[in-house]
């Protein structure tokens, strides 16, 4: 009786076991890969840069996304400085880097009912109960976030968000990438948002007193109250404190002659190679490249100074660490150019880095340290602004792609 009872228990474990092992597995967790050599890119194949991060540089690397002709997709970590691929991301998209550049960040969405654990559950009891008992809700989408050691190459699940079919919010990482945030599509009440802690690779619900639009600093988010106050919110603490009343935006308005409404000022942020530099303008204007003005918040005070009155926005446009010296995409009319130019803010004056073509292409100018890094003849280029000189980084001249 005592070995019919070991043996039945033993039976149990093993299926205990494998039924949690189908309910948790997600055979589509993503990989790295360490790359040696060269990367062949087939001819026509389109490749992207990633422009979403204020710091896309970050620890002297980039992530990017090859698209072959054959509708498959290539992620892949490029080392700036040595001009080489360094490994390929495979079942998730790379965000940014974190722990001193040692793991990536990274997300990959998918439909509800694929390594969903809830329509996994849902339906085991559907085939048992014979399709009588149906749970199943509205299909979504899930957008899963990982932490991968690009070391070890392994993956660690810390947590998905429900999106609208299709949708993808990514994460707002702080400035040395300790914490991010993000504000999924679904399920989410007013002023909630979901936190990261990438030290200990947890996601959780937030509440802060606005709408979120980046980082002060390694610890607090700044936010945009309803009254177009400017706060703080301390992740640590869970307090808010107040950064710069409206009260004191429409003095300042007032003393400087500026005749736009002060409740119209939207702010934006610009990376200085360390912190994040807040400046306030007419969001509307900014995005349609109109004119208008250009304020930036200074530090450690969050005391203001105005740039300019009458500032001339570009479309996909950047400043550098210094504030001044402004990045674009020469502008055309209903297509894109390839022209990359930079004005100096302190003369007005405009130089052409590079004259446009007659491709016609998203070229996603940005900074990095002495250079420019941006897109153009479907490859990835370096200037240098000392030098004049210019590279191109990806792909090398002996993979045949155009």
């Amino acid at each position: 009786m005592k070995k019919v009872f070991l043996r039945t228990a033993l039976l149990l474990a093993v299926g205990i076991g494998l039924l949690s092992n189908w309910l948790y597995h997600d055979p589509k967790a993503p990989h790295y890969e360490t790359i040696k050599g060269g990367v062949k890119v087939s001819p026509g194949s389109q490749i992207f840069t990633d422009g979403r991060q204020l710091d896309p540089f970050a620890y002297g690397k980039m992530s990017l996304l090859v698209c072959e002709t054959n509708e498959t997709q290539k992620h892949l970590l490029f080392d700036i400085d040595e001009r080489q691929v360094l490994g390929e991301f495979s079942g998730a998209q790379p965000l940014f880097a974190t722990a001193n550049g040692t793991k990536f960040f990274c997300s990959a969405t998918s439909s509800e009912s694929a390594g969903s654990f809830r329509l996994r559950l849902f339906d085991m009891v559907w085939r048992i109960t014979g399709g009588k008992i149906n749970l199943s809700g509205p299909q979504n989408t899930v957008e899963q976030f990982w932490s991968v050691d690009l070391k070890t190459h392994s993956a660690k699940a810390i947590g998905h968000v429900m999106q609208s079919n299709g949708a993808r919010t990514g994460a707002n990482p702080s400035p040395h990438h300790q914490f991010a945030y993000t504000v999924p599509t679904l399920n989410m009440k007013t002023n909630e948002i979901i936190l990261f802690d990438l030290e200990r690779n947890t996601l959780e619900t937030r509440v802060v007193p606005g709408d979120p639009f980046g980082w002060w600093d390694d610890t607090n988010i700044f936010v945009q109250t309803p009254q177009n106050e400017l706060m703080l919110y301390d992740v640590n603490t869970r307090s808010n404190s107040f950064l710069l009343s409206f009260s004191y935006l429409a003095e300042f308005f007032e003393e400087h002659g500026l005749t736009n409404a002060p409740q119209d000022a939207q702010p934006f942020l610009q990376w200085d190679g360390t912190n994040t530099v807040l400046y306030l303008t007419e969001g509307k204007k900014r995005w349609l490249a109109e004119e208008s003005y250009l304020i930036r918040m200074e530090r450690p005070e969050p005391t203001l100074t105005l740039v300019s009155k009458r500032f001339e926005f570009e479309l996909d446009d950047h400043f550098d660490p210094t504030g001044t010296r402004y990045l674009y995409p020469e502008s055309t009319t209903n297509e894109n150019s390839t022209a990359v130019v930079m004005r100096d803010l302190t003369t007005g004056a405009t130089h052409t880095l590079e004259s446009s073509t007659s491709e016609k292409a998203f070229v996603m100018p940005q900074f990095y340290k002495d250079s420019v890094i941006y897109r153009r003849n479907n490859g990835v280029w370096q200037i240098n602004l000392t030098t004049s000189n210019t590279t191109r980084l990806f792909p090398p001249e002996d993979t045949g792609a155009h």
